[in-house]
């Protein structure tokens, strides 16, 4: 039981990771596109 706890834990922790991830990757994206529309 305590194991699959751990386990668990685990999955969340990753998977808030690359919800994280996500993010950051959305905001960067975002934030290169109006890069290139203000140089424009």
């Amino acid at each position: 039981m305590y194991i699959k706890q751990r386990l668990n834990d685990s999955l969340c922790w990753l998977k808030y990771k690359y919800l994280r991830a996500a993010d950051v990757a959305v905001w960067l994206h975002g934030f290169s596109e109006l890069k290139v529309s203000y140089e424009v």
